[in-house]
């Protein structure tokens, strides 16, 4: 929602919604990883600060964490203007080759917009 929305120029709107979403889901916080992608979607978590909290957990959890990482930092950038740095993160996600994630498929599609985006 919140890219979506990014895209129809409701990102505030719809960070603040997120927000509201998190203050409830804390109070029974379960999966912490879960509100790690939630706190980094509502501003509340530097990039740099989930990227590194991706790295925890077996291999196998961390190729996870690391697809759906890449690719939220990947929108975020993207939602920023800073299309280079949103590349960069969507090849990262793809690499992790997790073709089965919705992380994967997003990131494949966005950086086939990006790349046709520089087609003449």
């Amino acid at each position: 929602m919140l890219f979506r929305s990014s895209r129809l120029g409701g990102i505030e709107a719809a960070t603040n919604e997120l927000k509201k979403y998190l203050g409830e889901y804390e109070k029974g916080r379960t999966n912490h990883w879960q509100c790690n992608i939630g706190d980094f979607l509502a501003g509340r978590l530097q990039e740099q600060d989930f990227l590194k909290a991706a790295e925890s957990g077996d291999r196998f959890t961390r190729k996870q964490h690391r697809c759906e990482a890449y690719c939220y930092a990947g929108a975020m950038q993207l939602i920023s203007g800073d299309r280079a740095h949103a590349q960069e993160c969507f090849k990262k996600c793809v690499e992790t080759r997790l073709r089965d994630f919705t992380e994967f498929r997003t990131a494949m599609a966005e950086l086939d917009q990006l790349t046709q985006a520089h087609r003449p």
